[in-house]
């Protein structure tokens, strides 16, 4: 009994070894993937032309530093617009609106924009 399961075993073998290859494949692909979706992001939002400026679909510039009040905790602040820099608070803004016309501008920052 024993040669006809080593026979069997060897037979298998290369069917092994192919799954095994072509899953290793794909998990290469797939984190791959994951890492350069993940550093098209990061380059994707600092590649703002101006850090202290932004443009609304208008193309009004809006100016994201300076003195603001955080409409989450009510701290007034020096600082970026999209960040509140209460130690307590750190909220983020999703988007702020454009003085001049009112439109909202999505925080460039944000990931998946």
């Amino acid at each position: 009994m024993k040669p006809f399961k080593l026979i069997i075993a060897l037979l298998l073998l290369p069917f092994r070894l192919l799954i095994w290859v072509f899953e290793g494949i794909f998990w290469l692909l797939a984190l791959n993937y994951r890492a350069a979706d993940y550093l098209t992001q990061i380059m994707w939002a600092s590649m703002t032309p101006d850090p202290d400026h932004i443009v609304c679909p208008k193309g009004h510039r809006i100016e994201t530093y300076g003195t603001f009040q955080c409409e989450a905790c009510g701290f007034i602040y020096e600082g970026n617009v999209f960040q509140c820099r209460n130690p307590e608070c750190k909220a983020t803004t999703p988007h702020i609106r454009c003085p001049e016309c009112g439109l909202s501008v999505s925080n460039p920052y944000r990931w998946n924009q």
